[in-house]
This record gives C-alpha cells, structure tokens and sequence, in this order.
C-alpha cells in the first residue's frame, strides 16, 4: 500500500514536471496575457527567447534560495509567481485588477502585477520556471519595454472593452487545450492506485 502511494504522488508529479514543459508553458502563459491584453485593447506580446534565459536563470537562483524577490533592472520588468500550479499566475495576476483605480492612473502595489500584463507599450515577453523539491513552481516572467512608469499608467493600462461583442469569448481556459487529457488520466491512474 505504501509503494502504492509513493507511485501516486510520482504520477501527479511526473505531470506537473514533465507535462508542463518549459515550452508548453511558456505558450500557455503568453496566449493567456495575451488574451487579457485583448480584452484591454492592447497588442499581443512576443517571445522572446533572451528574456526567456534571462528569466530561467532567475527562477532557477529563486527555486535554489526559497525566495521572492525581482531582479531589478531599467529595461525589463518582472512578474514571480510560486505555485503547484503555474496555470493560475495569470488568472490571479489579471485579478489585481479589483484593485487599480483607472480615475487616478497611477502606480497601486496590490495592482502592479496586473499593470504590468496590461502594460501596453511592453512589445516582448520570455518566461522561466523551475521546479522546487517541494512540488512547487517558481515562474518569472520578464516583459520589454518595462512597465509601471510614473506618469504614463492613463495610456498603457485602457479599461476593458466591455461593449466588444467578441470579448466576452476571448477568453477561454487555454489550459485545457494543452493539459485536459493528461489532468484526466494521472489522477484517475493514482486514485486506482491508491484503493
């Protein structure tokens, strides 16, 4: 029964470290951004794969030293997010928005990760994970030209189209795409094992 158990905590982790590659989720995370930064009018981001190394390499030192913190720079900004399941970072990232005020437009910190996928003059986007022993995620995201500029939130933070009639299908669960037959089968392959 034991080795049964440990054969089921290996399937889900097999599923969140293999399944979830570097290049799937690097997909998902820019289809997502990109989806929100539609529905705010404001063009899609593209890959780029310096700010890619750029962020593995950060995630990787984050992963290896169990913190949280962004490496500073003047030309790129930096979004972390740890979880068991990176598909959520955007999701929570986007809900920030609650908490930003378009009449003032201005810099909010229980607002900036949202400001920041919003940002509409940011062009580039990379990403970089890594997986702690712990079963979680370190994810950080880098996007170019930086954003959260003093003085500039009015034109690169738009509100929502809400009238668009398409923008209420813009979203859809991209993770589903990439991930429901594998997120069917490894938990129904461990509840077997388990009983």
């Amino acid at each position: 029964m034991k080795f049964r158990k440990m054969l089921a905590a290996w399937s889900v982790l097999l599923y969140a470290s293999c399944i979830r590659s570097s290049h799937e989720l690097k997909d998902v995370f820019l289809a997502s951004i990109n989806t929100f930064r539609k529905l705010h009018g404001c063009p899609k981001l593209h890959l780029s794969e310096q700010l890619c190394a750029s962020a593995a390499e950060h995630a990787k030192i984050l992963c290896q030293n169990v913190i949280i913190e962004t490496s500073y720079d003047n030309m790129t900004s930096e979004l972390i997010c740890t979880s068991r399941d990176p598909l959520t970072c955007v999701d929570d990232w986007h809900y920030q928005e609650n908490f930003y005020d378009y009449k003032k437009a201005k810099y909010i910190k229980k607002a900036e990760n949202f400001t920041l996928i919003i940002w509409k003059s940011s062009k580039e986007f990379g990403l970089g994970k890594c997986l702690h022993e712990s079963g979680v995620f370190f994810v950080v995201v880098k996007m170019y030209p930086r954003g959260n500029i003093e003085g500039r939130f009015k034109e690169n933070v738009p509100k929502e189209i809400r009238n668009s009639s398409s923008a209420s299908s813009l979203y859809k669960p991209i993770s589903y795409k990439y991930f429901f037959p594998v997120s069917i089968i490894l938990p129904a392959l461990a509840f077997k094992l388990l009983f």
